[in-house]
């Protein structure tokens, strides 16, 4: 009987494990909370390649305004090019690197 009671445990603990992992997963793909699908990644849109920006979860459309308006120089102008929808997805995830302040070349 003990063997039995020590497999179903182990069991129980194994099973306890993957959806701890699985879960830690899911988590790790998101960024803030209550902004689904926003990878915890950072992504330099001044570098960024299409593919990686496009991994944003954002449209053609959006990812072209990206690589267009380069190089960015304010979060708030890569917001405005992007809209709110786009934003609210994207967001935070965008960096924009090491640019220098605007008047500083």
């Amino acid at each position: 009987m003990k063997s039995g009671l020590f497999r179903v445990e182990a069991l129980a603990v194994a099973l306890a494990a993957t959806l701890g992992l699985v879960a830690l997963a899911v988590s790790s793909r998101r960024g803030a909370p209550g902004a689904p699908g926003i990878s915890a990644h950072q992504v330099d849109v001044n570098t960024a390649s299409k593919d990686e920006l496009a991994l944003l979860g954002l449209g053609a459309k959006a990812v072209d305004a990206l690589l267009a308006g380069r190089p960015w120089r304010a979060l708030d102008d890569v917001q405005a090019a992007l809209g709110p929808e786009a934003w609210a997805k994207a967001g935070g995830a965008i960096t924009l690197g090491d640019v220098a302040p605007v008047g500083s070349r």
